[in-house]
């Protein structure tokens, strides 16, 4: 193990390969889960509850505790989820710099268009103190 502790916030598509790579590497890697831990959960790979709802978080915030925080939630306009997006990335961030996470990544797997397709103002994403 490195001493990066690496914490991605969301298990889908990206987030899950991005754990399988990041463990490769010989990280610590710890990774948020909704409902459910994963039918395959990777070896090393701490699995950590996170529920985020209307720019409110619950769960485990020890997730937070690391060096790099990623975030992988896609805006979720087919769940109905997108008008509280802003404010769910906004409470990420948030209780990332309360952590003093030194970095702070975000990503997507789509793009993040409002039905007018216009790009949607989100968050000011910066490095956290």
């Amino acid at each position: 193990m490195t001493d990066k502790t690496i914490s991605i916030i969301a298990n889908g598509y990206l987030g899950s390969r991005l754990a399988t790579k990041l463990n490769q590497q010989k990280n610590r890697v710890k990774v948020s889960f909704r409902a459910n831990t994963p039918k395959e959960p990777i070896s090393d790979v701490e699995y950590l509850p996170l529920n985020i709802e209307n720019g409110q978080l619950s769960g485990d915030l020890t997730l937070f505790d690391a060096e790099v925080v990623v975030i992988c939630i896609p805006p979720g306009f087919k769940s109905g989820l997108a008008e509280s997006y802003p404010a769910n990335i906004s409470a990420i961030v948030n209780e990332a710099q309360k952590h003093k996470v030194r970095h702070i990544i975000f990503t997507s797997s789509i793009g993040i268009y409002t039905k007018s397709q216009k790009m949607m103002s989100l968050v000011r994403l910066t490095k956290a103190n």
